[in-house]
């Protein structure tokens, strides 16, 4: 996309748009490109992030090429237009109780009654489900009854798509990084892909048994997190660079510690696990 000079810089993570913001060129080129007509003025929902020296994504251009660079300037566009120039979106939800004798039934249903910015940004919209409008102690017929048995299934694997959103939803990385974490863990033989989907191998799962059995909280998404946190403090002007280094220090530096000496003495199993690193696990019944 840097190649065609139609979007801002990509690679950030700011989410509102500072006082001063000139709406007006971004939306012509929106516009243009989409071949619509949108007025107003802006009224954009503002995020919580700025990295200082970065605006939102937005479109600088119009463009009318095709592929994979066209679906990705719409996305830009539309989100753009979007969050600044339409309004919110309603749904209703409904639940209801009901009771057949002894049992007692709920059922959830929304439906989408008022569109807004889903009109030019419909990616997420979310499918309607709607139950009727029911009163309470309202009569219902039994129109039939049928009793299903079935058995639990384990989750499906993760695919790549589904992994970096957990990834961004714990504050794993940025979104100039995240990308190149699924590529990683499969160069280090951590797991294979097939199918589109992450299977562990041998030496994956032996280092995450290996690194749970040290201290749990080397397998846990909140320890990596603290350091994304604690850049994040620096960037922003709360913490000098001093403070965060000694609580980092002071945090991970036991950790280290234990997993040195769990290392050591693990140290065998891992290099049968080295052995064996291209072999993904089995499926077991329960996951």
């Amino acid at each position: 996309m840097d190649t065609y000079h139609i979007l801002s810089y990509p690679r950030t993570e700011t989410n509102r748009y500072r006082h001063g913001f000139d709406y007006s060129q971004p939306l012509k080129a929106a516009c243009k490109g989409l071949g619509v007509n949108v007025e107003g003025d802006p009224k954009p929902r503002q995020g919580r992030l700025d990295d200082g020296a970065h605006t939102p994504i937005y479109p600088i251009r119009p463009f009318t090429g095709g592929g994979i660079a066209r679906r990705l300037w719409e996305y830009v566009a539309r989100r753009f237009l979007a969050n600044a120039f339409y309004p919110n979106a309603r749904r209703v939800e409904r639940k209801a109780e009901i009771r057949v004798g002894e049992l007692t039934l709920r059922s959830h249903g929304a439906q989408t009654v008022k569109t807004g910015f889903y009109e030019i940004y419909p990616y997420f919209r979310p499918k309607d489900d709607p139950i009727p409008r029911l009163r309470v102690g309202e009569r219902l017929r039994i129109v039939s009854i049928r009793l299903h048995e079935g058995k639990t299934k384990p989750p499906n694997r993760l695919t790549e798509a589904e992994l970096l959103k957990l990834m961004e939803e714990n504050g794993i990385g940025t979104d100039a990084t995240r990308a190149a974490y699924p590529r990683l863990i499969i160069d280090r033989g951590y797991a294979v892909k097939e199918r589109k989907t992450f299977k562990p191998t041998e030496l994956g799962m032996r280092l995450i048994e290996l690194l749970e059995d040290v201290d749990e909280r080397l397998v846990t998404p909140e320890t990596r997190r603290r350091v994304e946190e604690l850049m994040a403090e620096i960037e922003a002007g709360k913490m000098g660079y001093d403070e965060a280094l000694e609580k980092a220090v002071s945090e991970y530096l036991p950790l280290y510690q234990r997993l040195e000496d769990g290392l050591r003495r693990g140290s065998l199993e891992i290099i049968e696990s080295i052995k064996a690193a291209s072999r993904p696990i089995p499926r077991s019944p329960h996951g």
